[in-house]
């Protein structure tokens, strides 16, 4: 019962720093979105491998051919719910965004999908310390708006340092633990 009641106050307190974001499935990438099901990610990448046991679609294709079905990302992948359904989205940005600061890919982001401009949280990726440690550009951040069903997290690290990725893009309920990205 106390568990309950905690939880339910947890998401009312969450609920109310929300920020007034249009609906999930608004977030569009060529009919994949939160909450579509897994034949539209294979209607895109037919040749997209589907995982049983991680409920995982990962189109394992050249960064090129990947770039020609969704413009502006040269990989990804997309979990899905119990239910078939995308619960989460994960686009890594084309190389042509490797030197774009964390701003212009946010308001490109904000732009694009019509998102709010305040509450978003930007913060370096690591403390200084880390970052100089292991490489990395000192500009890298992470940046998250959490809206009230989903939550949209931009990270640029540049390509620089050890084990970087570059700019990425994840989309996901708020229901799904992302603390592994």
């Amino acid at each position: 019962m106390k568990k309950g009641i905690f939880f339910a106050a947890l998401l009312g307190t969450y609920a109310a720093f929300a920020a007034d974001c249009p609906p999930a499935e608004s977030l569009d990438f060529e009919g994949i979105h939160l909450g579509a099901d897994k034949e539209s990610i294979l209607k895109i990448f037919p040749d997209a491998e589907v995982n049983q046991d991680s409920s995982s679609v990962s189109p394992e294709i050249d960064p090129d051919t990947f770039s020609k079905r969704l413009k502006g990302y040269n990989y990804g992948y997309f979990n899905l719910d119990k239910q078939g359904n995308v619960n989460e989205i994960y686009l890594k940005l084309s190389i042509d965004f490797t030197s774009t600061p964390i701003n212009k890919l946010r308001d490109d982001i904000i732009k694009r999908f019509n998102l709010p401009l305040d509450k978003w949280t930007t913060k370096p990726l690591f403390d200084k310390k880390a970052i100089k440690s292991m490489g990395y550009n000192k500009n890298s951040k992470t940046s998250i708006l959490v809206c009230k069903d989903y939550s949209v997290k931009i990270t640029q690290d540049f390509g620089e340092g050890r084990g970087t990725l570059g700019p990425r893009l994840q989309i996901y309920r708020n229901s799904v633990d992302v603390s592994t990205e």
